[in-house]
C-alpha cells in the first residue's frame, strides 16, 4: 500500500484551473517553485500540516462557489489515496506494453509466411491486461510497442524440413544475426534509458528474455549485471530460468540459458532457480503437461511517480498464467521492498500446477490450477538491486 499526494486529480474533478498557476500557489504556500511542481505531480514524500492547511484555503479560494461546500468536506483528506500497484497502473498518464517481436532476417532461407509474429500467449496477456485496466476506469493513453529481434529459422532449426528459397552460408548468416543483434540490443538500451526516465508512466512488459529483449534489459539493470552476456559465478541477478537445448540459437542472457551454471544450483534439471536466503537456492521444476512457472517483477520509482511490471514466462504458457493470476488480484504481489529512498522492488517466483485446485482461484483461465506466489526477501533483493 502506498500513499499518494493528488493535487492534480482533486483540482480536475472540482474544475480547478492548476495550469499557469504555479506562482499563484507558490506564493500562498511560501514555498520554492520547485516544490509545487511536486505537490502538483504527485511527486513529494511529505507535506507539512501548515502547507496542507494553506493548499487547502487556496483550493477552497479558487473553486466554483457552489462546489465548495462539498470540497470543505472532503479537505485535506481528499489530497491523498491510498493506492496499491494496480491503482497505479489505472491511474497512470500513459501505459506501455512491450512484446517481442520475431523478425526474419532479409536473406533468410525458409519463409514462413509472415516476416514477422509475436507470440499469440504475450499478445492474449497484454490486451487481457489493458482490458482489465480500462474496465476499472482507466484514462490513460495506451501504446503498444513491440522489441524486434532478428534470426534466421533454419539456423535456428537444423531439422526443419522446408525446402530453402537462397544459398547463404549458415556462416555468413551466423554473422549478419550477430551484427543484427548487435543493432537491437543497443536501441533496446536506448528504449530502456527513455523508458526508466518519464515521469507518471507505466509499464508493462512481457514475455522470456528469449523473444523480449527489453526484459533482458531490465533484468540486468534491476541487478547491475551486464545484458546478453551469459551468467557468471558471482552474478547479481537472484534468478534463473535453466530451459532444455531445443535447437535454436537465442541471445545470450544474464539470468537464463541452457544447462546449469556456476553459481546457481547443481541441479541440472529445467525449471526456475532463484536465491531463497543470502546462501541458497530453491527450485521450480518445469514438466510438461504438468507445470508451468514464471517470475513476476514490480518497480516503483516514486520520484517520478512510475510503475513497471515485467511477467516472464517460463513458457508462453506460462506469461499468460502470470498475466491472469496478476489481474485477478494484485495484492497477491506483495510487499515491495524499498532499495533506496525512492524506489520499491518486488520480485516474485510463481508456479502452476495442473494436478492441484486452489479453492480461493477466481479466474476462469486457471479455476482447475493450484498455483503459488514466493516473494524473494528484502535481504536477497536489496543485496542483489542496483540502488
Amino acid at each position: 500500500m502506498a500513499v499518494q499526494f493528488r493535487l492534480k486529480e482533486l483540482a480536475q474533478e472540482f474544475g480547478i484551473q492548476l495550469h499557469g498557476k504555479t506562482s499563484d500557489i507558490q506564493e500562498a504556500l511560501g514555498v520554492e517553485r520547485q516544490t509545487v511542481s511536486r505537490l502538483i505531480n504527485s511527486r513529494t514524500s511529505s507535506v507539512s500540516f501548515e502547507h496542507l492547511q494553506r493548499l487547502s484555503d487556496w483550493l477552497l479560494k479558487n473553486v466554483d462557489p457552489s462546489k465548495r461546500p462539498a470540497l470543505q468536506a472532503m479537505l485535506p483528506g481528499a489530497l491523498f489515496s491510498f493506492t496499491g500497484i494496480w491503482e497505479r497502473l489505472v491511474h497512470a498518464d500513459e501505459l506501455t506494453a512491450f512484446l517481442g517481436e520475431r523478425c526474419s532476417m532479409p536473406n533468410a532461407k525458409i519463409s514462413l509466411g509472415s516476416p514477422r509474429w509475436i507470440a499469440g500467449a504475450d499478445a492474449e496477456a497484454a490486451t487481457g491486461l489493458i482490458h482489465g485496466l480500462t474496465q476499472a476506469g482507466g484514462r490513460f493513453q495506451f501504446k503498444w510497442k513491440n522489441i524486434p529481434f532478428h534470426y534466421d529459422i533454419e539456423l535456428n532449426n537444423s531439422g526443419s524440413t522446408t525446402k530453402p528459397k537462397a544459398s547463404v552460408s549458415q556462416k555468413e548468416t551466423a554473422k549478419l544475426l550477430a551484427a543484427q543483434l548487435d543493432k537491437d540490443t543497443k536501441e533496446v538500451a536506448r528504449l530502456h534509458g527513455r523508458m526508466m526516465k518519464n515521469e507518471n508512466r507505466a509499464n508493462i512488459i512481457i514475455g522470456s528474455q528469449r523473444i523480449n529483449l527489453l526484459v533482458e534489459q531490465f533484468v540486468a539493470s534491476l541487478f547491475s549485471a551486464t545484458p546478453f552476456k551469459e551468467r557468471h559465478k558471482n552474478s547479481t541477478v537472484p534468478f534463473y530460468l535453466q530451459y532444455r537445448p531445443d535447437g535454436y540459437l537465442y541471445p545470450k542472457s544474464c539470468f537464463g540459458g541452457d544447462g546449469a551454471r556456476a553459481g546457481v544450483s547443481k541441479n541440472r534439471m529445467p525449471g526456475i532457480h532463484y536465491k531463497s536466503s543470502k546462501t541458497k537456492w530453491a527450485y521450480i521444476p518445469w514438466e510438461q503437461s504438468k507445470t508451468t512457472s514464471g517470475i513476476t517483477i514490480i518497480h516503483q520509482d516514486l520520484s517520478l511517480n512510475s510503475v513497471a511490471v515485467a511477467l516472464i514466462g517460463y513458457s508462453r504458457e506460462g506469461t499468460l498464467k502470470l498475466s491472469q493470476l496478476f489481474q485477478d488480484d494484485p495484492r497477491r504481489f506483495g510487499p515491495l521492498h524499498e532499495i533506496s529512498k525512492d524506489r520499491r522492488l518486488g520480485v516474485f517466483a510463481c508456479q502452476f500446477d495442473r494436478n492441484k485446485n486452489n479453492a480461493e482461484q477466481k479466474t476462469p483461465g486457471i479455476a482447475a490450477e493450484g498455483w503459488s506466489i514466493v516473494a524473494l526477501s528484502k535481504d536477497v533483493i536489496c543485496k542483489k538491486s542496483a540502488k
